[in-house]
Formats: C-alpha cells, structure tokens, sequence
C-alpha cells in the first residue's frame, strides 16, 4: 500500500521488516489475557506495545511525512520484490522440501 508500518520486534513478521521500512515500536512480552476470545492464545505470550512510544512514533510519521513516505515506498518495493509467490517458493519453500525429501 505504500504506507509506513509501526511494528513489534517481536514475531514473524521480523522475516521480511528492518528498520529501513518501517517503525519499530517498544514492547514487553505479556501473558495474553484469560479473558481473550481466542481460545488458542489460552496460556501464551504476545508483545504488548508500549502506547507512549506509539503516540511519539504516530507523531514522527505525521510530522515526518516525506521519510514515512520513503520508508512506506521501500517496504512496498521489497515486498513487490522478494515476497510474491514466485520468489518465496523458490527462495524458501523448494530447498525446504528438497531438504526433507532427501
């Protein structure tokens, strides 16, 4: 979408986002709440953000708009890239199977 992203550094999505595309927010590992919805997260951990360092990022997007804007054109450029399907399967999913079926 060409849009600057705020993430954790914390997950998957660390695959494919660096400092070069987007913001990254300050978090803690916190045990999900027993009152989530989702059954499945019973028990785990997720990254909950810190919401002042997301105020002051949001507030250096709007008041940085031309480098939010490079980095939102950077990340859509990788994304285009390297993430299609064509490139991750070859890139990823093809030496994994090679991998397992040798």
């Amino acid at each position: 979408m060409r849009l600057p992203v705020i993430a954790t550094r914390w997950s998957g999505h660390l695959d494919f986002l660096r400092e070069e595309i987007c913001y990254f927010v300050d978090w803690e590992l916190r045990p999900v709440p027993w009152n989530n919805d989702v059954e499945l997260s019973a028990g785990h951990q997720w990254a909950e953000v810190s919401v002042e360092h997301l105020r002051k990022l949001m507030r250096q997007v709007f008041e940085n708009r031309e480098e939010a804007k490079q980095k939102g054109l950077r990340g859509r450029a990788e994304m285009v890239g390297g993430w299609q399907w064509d490139s991750v399967i070859q890139k990823y999913w093809i030496p994994q199977l090679e991998r397992l079926l040798s």
